[in-house]
């Protein structure tokens, strides 16, 4: 999910159940671009790990 929190301020999140919810470790993004890129690549890595893991 991407959130506008102000005039070119965005923030993103990312979750699999209520408990397990992510963001990708910085707090807001300035470009809606960086924003998106940052939060898919974070989602791939973190599912890559889960699947790791079964």
């Amino acid at each position: 999910m991407i959130f506008k929190v102000a005039e070119n301020r965005y923030r993103n999140q990312f979750f699999y159940s209520v408990k397990d919810q992510f963001g990708t470790g910085r707090e807001e993004y300035d470009d809606l671009g960086d924003c998106v890129i940052t939060l898919l690549r974070v989602q791939a890595d973190h599912e890559a790990m889960r699947r790791e893991q079964k």
